[in-house]
């Protein structure tokens, strides 16, 4: 699997964190692509968790809730949704991945599935 993405970083002068912003996401696996256009997945990396941040306080002003992802997951499990196994010939946890999956396309289209 191969993700390709953008990728903003803000370093804070006054509050010790920092902030990653990726965009355009693209993932690929053999002969099959899939892109998330519309998806952005901004991750804050901080030493110990402040509440404090500007960055935190800014989404929750825009009521934005933070979600766990991992963009190999979320790529793993768009790109491999007809045969639900990975490399490793295991089962592939599709059903675990599915919450995510619909926020995304709620997110990403409009779809509420």
């Amino acid at each position: 699997l191969w993700n390709r993405f953008s990728r903003v970083t803000l370093v804070g002068k006054t509050f010790p964190e920092r902030v990653t912003i990726d965009l355009n996401l693209n993932f690929k696996k053999e002969d099959k692509t899939i892109g998330l256009p519309g998806l952005v997945i901004a991750e804050v990396k901080q030493e110990k968790y402040n509440v404090d941040s500007p960055f935190i306080k800014v989404m929750k002003n825009f009521r934005i809730q933070p979600m766990r992802i991992s963009k190999y997951c979320i790529g793993s499990v768009l790109l491999n949704n007809a045969t639900k196994t990975n490399l490793f010939k295991e089962q592939f946890k599709y059903n675990r991945f599915k919450p995510k999956i619909l926020t995304l396309n709620k997110l990403e289209y409009g779809l509420d599935q």
